[in-house]
């Protein structure tokens, strides 16, 4: 296949799926459309850290555009106060950061190891909306509890959960639990992409990055 026979949307239909044993056996050099010269960021990346990942400075910038917009979204001011409690070894925690700073709100990144120390900062700072993933909001709650926070009586409006997953069946759990609005983010780490579907206030569903990704839709017809 070459450059030339991709010439409309419809001829994207010609393109083979990509798969993760693709991303996997190319990566980063692979899939690089510049010399290592042109890139500022590596990153490895994956469920088992086995995706190695090149950026340029037009990539960051894009992922920031797109991450500034997931925000908005989630109604994210010059007057928020986001606390982003990730491990920062992706570029997703980098990319929400610098979204809400170009937005004008103030950010507190909380590294993973101290859940104590996020919730103190959580009082401390009077935070109202937070960026984790699931499973490290459920590890919040339960530090919370333990040392005997009312998470529930915090000023948090926003949650910004990225997940991996397009269905997220905690969100019922979390809301109750934490008593904000829950924003899921569709964040897989190996599209090196913090939100390329995302939810707005309306929770009417997913929106798409539309002007950097063309959604395919397949149904599977069961024998």
């Amino acid at each position: 296949m070459t450059d030339q026979s991709i010439q409309t949307l419809d001829d994207l239909k010609k393109m083979p799926f990509t798969t993760q044993n693709d991303l996997i056996v190319n990566s980063p050099f692979g899939f690089l459309t510049v010399p290592i010269s042109g890139t500022i960021r590596m990153r490895i990346v994956g469920r088992n850290f086995n995706i190695a990942r090149a950026y340029t400075n037009a990539d960051v910038g894009r992922n920031v555009e797109m991450m500034t917009r997931c925000l908005m979204a989630g109604g994210v001011t010059k007057g928020t106060i986001m606390e982003v409690i990730d491990e920062y070894s992706d570029e997703n925690a980098l990319s929400v950061q610098y979204a809400a700073e170009v937005l004008g709100a103030t950010v507190i990144p909380s590294p993973l190891t101290n859940l104590e120390r996020a919730i103190t900062m959580m009082n401390q700072f009077g935070v109202d909306a937070i960026v984790s993933n699931p499973k490290q909001l459920l590890q919040l709650i339960i530090n919370a509890q333990a040392f005997e926070n009312d998470i529930k009586g915090m000023p948090l409006t926003a949650i910004f959960c990225m997940n991996d997953l397009l269905r997220n069946n905690m969100d019922t759990h979390l809301k109750s639990r934490i008593g904000a609005k829950i924003y899921n983010m569709y964040s897989p780490v190996e599209f090196g992409c913090a939100g390329m579907l995302f939810e707005c206030e309306y929770k009417c569903g997913f929106h798409i990055q539309e002007d950097y990704f063309y959604p395919e839709v397949f149904r599977f017809v069961g024998r």
